[in-house]
């Protein structure tokens, strides 16, 4: 989600549980996350809970190539939400 404060944009980063809707990391970035904040993101979440079977992500660039290919190398399965029609 992105967020403009006067001129200020920022950009907020969620990883919630997708059963419990338990917000399980949040972080606020200046400008847009990188594939590497997103990899910290996803591995402080795994540290403190438990290592999810897969992760739905949307089509942002940060979400592509590098990130499923770290992701899968762990074992986590990444799936990519549908785009609105």
């Amino acid at each position: 989600m992105q967020l403009r404060i006067l001129w200020f944009r920022f950009t907020i980063a969620a990883l919630l549980d997708g059963c419990s809707r338990k917000l399980l990391r949040l972080q606020v970035f200046t400008g847009t996350p990188t594939t590497a904040d997103m990899l910290r993101l996803v591995r402080s979440a795994s540290k403190s809970f438990r290592q999810p079977r897969f992760i739905i992500t949307d089509h942002g660039s940060q979400f592509m190539d590098t990130f499923k290919t770290k992701l899968e190398h762990c074992g986590i399965t990444v799936v990519q939400g549908k785009v609105r029609q």
